[in-house]
């Protein structure tokens, strides 16, 4: 138990040394203040705490490694009946650990409201992904994603910059003041009086319409 444990945490310690500075992530936290669990690595979030302590998001690694030889070596023989047992096998564990990840390391507003299941091989990926609505139970179920060594990068990256992407986009309505400012500075320097009152109704309409859109979106669009 503790080599499949290893095997996972090394490969996912290289992919976050690959991409994240030690200080933006850290091993063994207790995400779960006087819980006594502690996750293998979590993303530091700051900056998004009013408090000034940062939020976590949890990553497990797991590798069910008897169960997924098995799978192999029912592949191997071309043994239909063993390869969906051992494949029926291996999705009753990432449930169970998904829920135990759940449980043990996911309190907001300790943490972010998800965390993310870790498989350190593509073949044990593709193999959960082949399990009808797997994925999605996790994520509807438990707030837990699945990521292989190759998605594990994009989902974080997708994640965790969802807010400060998305947010300059719909704060764009807070220029148009400084655009009908322009408009009118313009149509007074070329001396056209009334010449700008179509301008600024476009501008004032969109403002409105990105304000009150953006208020509206901006939950589900992070969501997403």
């Amino acid at each position: 138990v503790k080599t499949r444990g290893i095997f996972g945490e090394v490969q996912l310690a290289g992919l976050l040394e690959q991409v994240f500075a030690p200080e933006q992530y850290a091993s063994n936290v207790e995400t779960v203040p006087g819980s006594g669990a502690r996750v293998e690595f979590a993303i530091r979030l700051p900056g998004q705490r009013q408090d000034g302590l940062p939020l976590w998001l949890p990553i497990d690694a797991k590798f069910p490694r008897e169960d997924y030889e098995r799978l192999l070596d029912a592949q191997e023989r071309a043994d239909a009946a063993g390869a969906e047992v051992a494949g029926r096998a291996i999705e009753q564990r990432l449930r169970l650990e998904a829920k135990t990840i759940r449980d043990k390391y996911v309190e907001p507003p300790h943490t972010t409201d998800f965390a993310i299941l870790f498989v350190p091989t593509e073949g044990l990926y593709a193999e959960a992904l082949r399990r009808p609505g797997l994925s999605e139970s996790l994520q509807r179920e438990q707030r837990v994603m699945l990521a292989g060594p190759t998605t594990l990068l994009a989902t974080l990256g997708a994640r965790v910059r969802a807010r400060e992407v998305l947010l300059p986009v719909l704060a764009l309505p807070l220029l148009v003041p400084l655009l009908l400012a322009g408009v009118r500075a313009t149509g007074a320097a070329l001396d056209v009086p009334g010449g700008n009152a179509p301008w600024e109704l476009l501008l004032a309409v969109f403002a409105l319409w990105s304000a009150v859109g953006g208020a509206l979106l901006f939950p589900l669009a992070v969501e997403r």
